[in-house]
């Protein structure tokens, strides 16, 4: 974990972990420095793979599939299970592979429209037009988020978005791609996150049983793990988990905020949680997290640094995919905020007149009271909505009314009582790109401003 001194803000950077594999071989760590391997609690570079952007990793009835993310494009690998390149083989033409998956002759690949398979012929090298289209959605839309086959015909995908209302869904086949059953979601944004025969864990409601149209969770989750008996799931800064049919039990740390990738490691009694922020060991038990990149001496220019926001008395915010953290020399040097999430993911920020700072990120919305030093989650309750999607539309302030913009539409809260979340029926289920006030900051005005909504 970050120290509280005072340092240049790169030496905070840390690799974006793009995907977790875990195998009885081992568990393997795709990053944008490389592929690593964790053994006893620490980070082990593959070789091959060193200082390269590896973007996938998925096991084939070789040994492994690799994707590359180069600026030249996507390149896609078949190796052996040493990890070294047996052949190069094609991606789909036109598509961006998304996730990868393989079952025994063949390989599956998720992209941004659909999903599609590729057969491994040993007697003759793949070409791009051997991608076979398994499933495409009609309006144009199908990212696909994870694909999963426990069975030769048997597949499970994730989609983000679904014709003809842009909803998430799960699909699966049981006739190896001939025909599919969509369980689409009631709701929007509502991504399934994982899914056995009985439950499914989605980002809004949780853990639930199939299609249960029950209530939601205070935050979006961002990594889930379910297996027959046991699961695990990212809400926030919380880690919950259930092992064995126990009691559900909950660890919070601020760098389990925004984490994609979360697998639990039962001989260690802990959890790998990974994603933008890099990759930890999580031991509840010890009440410990452990920064699994901090002892390596890693390149520059890690990470995203997404903004810098300047508060008063000079005082500087930088908001990255590694941290937040704050500055009191213009920027010099930084020093973690103390936020109740160490990502913030934020790109919007207000000051209101009693001082206070308001920052929407993506999944939450923070104030601050002492200049952005601490940063303290609002535990928004929803007035007549069943989740507010993603607070990234804007902020504004009219009289002691906070506006936020979502991806569904714009909503309203009290500054004295932040909580208390309303929509604003005016302006309906739109998706807000950006959010102000008129110059006499009496009216509201939303997205294109020769288009101007207005609200007094």
């Amino acid at each position: 974990m970050y120290s509280n001194m005072h340092h240049s803000l790169a030496s905070f950077e840390r690799p974006r972990v793009n995907c977790v594999l875990a195998v009885p071989a081992g568990v393997f760590l795709a990053t944008e420095i490389g592929l690593f391997q964790l053994i006893n609690g620490q980070l082990n570079a593959i070789s091959p793979w060193d200082q390269q952007p590896v973007h996938l990793v998925a096991v084939s009835p070789q040994g492994y599939l690799l994707l590359l993310e180069t600026a030249s494009g996507q390149k896609l690998y078949l190796c052996n299970a040493q990890w070294q390149v047996e052949a190069e083989l094609p991606c789909p033409p036109g598509e961006k592979i998304q996730c990868l998956h393989s079952q025994t002759q063949c390989v599956l690949a998720g992209t941004q429209r659909g999903i599609f398979r590729l057969l491994l012929n040993t007697d003759n090298r793949p070409k791009a037009d051997s991608w076979q289209c398994l499933f495409k959605d009609t309006g144009g839309w199908g990212e696909v988020l994870w694909i999963h086959s426990d069975h030769p015909e048997q597949i499970q995908a994730s989609i983000k978005k679904l014709s003809p209302d842009a909803k998430p869904a799960l699909l699966e086949t049981r006739d190896d791609g001939t025909s599919w059953k969509v369980a689409a979601s009631v709701d929007y944004q509502d991504l399934v996150l994982a899914v056995n025969d009985q439950f499914w864990i989605s980002r809004w409601k949780g853990r639930c049983q199939r299609h249960f149209t029950g209530g939601y969770k205070k935050h979006p989750l961002t990594a889930a793990w379910l297996s027959t008996k046991d699961w695990a799931l990212l809400e926030g800064n919380t880690l919950e988990y259930q092992q064995d049919g126990q009691a559900t039990l909950s660890f919070t740390h601020p760098l389990l905020a925004e984490a994609k990738w979360l697998y639990p490691l039962p001989q260690e009694s802990a959890f790998l949680v990974a994603g933008m922020q890099g990759a930890f060991l999580v031991e509840p038990a010890k009440g410990a997290v452990s920064d699994l990149f901090a002892d390596m001496i890693l390149p520059d220019g890690l990470g995203e640094l997404r903004q810098v926001f300047e508060l008063d008395d000079g005082v500087r915010l930088a908001v990255a995919s590694f941290g937040t953290f704050r500055s009191e020399d213009s920027g010099i040097t930084w020093k973690p905020a103390d936020a109740e999430w160490s990502v913030l993911n934020a790109k919007h920020l207000i000051r209101s007149d009693d001082g206070r700072w308001w920052l929407s990120c993506r999944s939450a919305l923070f104030v601050s009271d002492d200049n952005g030093q601490s940063w303290r989650c609002v535990k928004l309750k929803l007035e007549q909505m069943p989740h507010y999607a993603e607070l990234c539309g804007g902020l504004a302030i009219i009289d002691e009314h906070l506006f936020i913009g979502s991806k569904t539409g714009v909503l309203a809260t009290h500054l004295n009582n932040p909580k208390y979340l309303s929509r604003v029926d005016a302006f309906g289920r739109q998706a807000i790109r950006t959010l102000s006030t008129s110059p006499d900051s009496r009216q509201l005005l939303v997205n294109d401003e020769k288009q101007t909504e207005k609200t007094s």
